[in-house]
């Protein structure tokens, strides 16, 4: 469950988001919250700040660059940890910023009229681990198909057909090659 109030400017956009994250009910005490700043410095190019939290780990400070064409858009962010010297609890402040613990960079780019083609490079320096992702994104009038392969043997893509304004049926799969893993599923999304 996620709860997010955005405050649209001309040029700007801060966001607050609370997201509660659960596996199972008996799981259902862990929650993240962001505080999110982003300014256009160009009518092209925008900058921003984030911070981020939840009960288990350090909080973040991520710093966002956003580049956008005529028919692409580049995205970067790298999250740095806060280590406070008075505890090991993820929520004390004061404190300093830490190493670099993730990097991301994003390519999203305007093929035809209804495909875009995308890829997504992550670098998490905790686990001294890289993930690359390429996805596509075909619409057409009554739906569209989405789907992305990548780098760790994840194969997943959706299918969408829009019945009615704001009502939509799902079909989903995604393998795990890597774990032997797989799910199939449906959906309805209204709203």
């Amino acid at each position: 469950m996620t709860l997010q109030v955005l405050i649209l400017q001309p040029r700007q956009l801060w966001a607050v988001e609370e997201q509660y994250v659960c596996y199972d009910f008996a799981d259902c005490n862990r929650s993240q919250y962001r505080l999110g700043y982003l300014q256009a410095v160009t009518p092209t190019l925008s900058l921003g700040a984030c911070l981020s939290t939840d009960a288990q780990t350090a909080p973040g400070f991520q710093v966002l660059v956003r580049k956008a064409g005529p028919k692409s858009i580049f995205t970067t962010h790298a999250t740095f940890l806060i280590v406070s010297p008075l505890s090991q609890f993820a929520a004390t402040f004061p404190g300093t910023l830490g190493p670099l613990a993730e990097a991301q960079a994003a390519y999203v780019r305007k093929i035809a009229e209804n495909v875009n083609f995308a890829t997504e490079l992550r670098f998490d320096a905790t686990r001294m681990r890289t993930h690359a992702t390429v996805g596509y994104q075909y619409e057409m009038r009554m739906g569209m198909f989405t789907g992305h392969i990548a780098s760790n043997g994840v194969i997943g893509s959706v299918m969408e057909h829009r019945m009615a304004p704001g009502v939509a049926f799902l079909l989903s799969g995604y393998i795990d090659y890597v774990r032997s893993e797989y799910s199939f599923g449906f959906g309805m999304n209204i709203g």
